[in-house]
């Protein structure tokens, strides 16, 4: 009688074991290796799900390697109305951008007026980056921000002066 108890709580132990040394196989196979770094696939699921602030935003423009940081930042305070008009609240657009016919997006989709909307809010700074690189691939020079966006950007004759009040 006790070999069979013995025998049974063997086999038990055995099928305990075969199961746990499966799975942590599993674990080893489908783990990152070591190498990988995966601080920037962070940052990018971060900012897609971090809450829309100065802060974040500020952090935001300088990893997505958006020009004339300050200027951007003062273009999303001014045309999100600080973050609380409906289209920044309702479709993230941070900038009033437009849906593009031309040039590359990360919009998703468009508003009744033609606003591009954006599935987070990142994906609006992410396009100011794309909306940039089309001007600069065409030979226009964006170092002196302030002259691109009242020559070439600005409907407002005093758009610029707007920004410079609230850098």
């Amino acid at each position: 009688m006790f070999n069979v108890i013995s025998l049974a709580k063997n086999k038990t132990m055995k099928k305990h074991f075969i199961i746990v040394s499966l799975w942590a196989i599993s674990l080893l196979a489908f783990a990152p290796p070591p190498s990988v770094d995966m601080s920037d696939d962070f940052k990018e699921g971060y900012f897609f799900y971090a809450p829309l602030t100065e802060e974040t935003l500020r952090d935001a423009i300088a990893f997505a390697g958006v020009s004339s940081g300050e200027w951007v930042m003062a273009q999303a305070l001014l045309e999100s109305g600080s973050f609380k008009s409906n289209l920044c609240q309702n479709h993230n657009n941070l900038f009033g951008m437009k849906k593009p016919a031309v040039r590359r997006s990360t919009a998703t989709g468009r508003t009744d007026n033609g606003f591009a909307t954006y599935e987070c809010w990142y994906d609006a700074v992410k396009d100011m980056r794309l909306f940039q690189q089309y001007y600069r691939a065409r030979g226009i020079d964006l170092n002196d921000y302030a002259y691109f966006l009242s020559e070439r950007y600005a409907e407002d004759v005093w758009y610029v002066y707007k920004l410079k009040k609230l850098m």
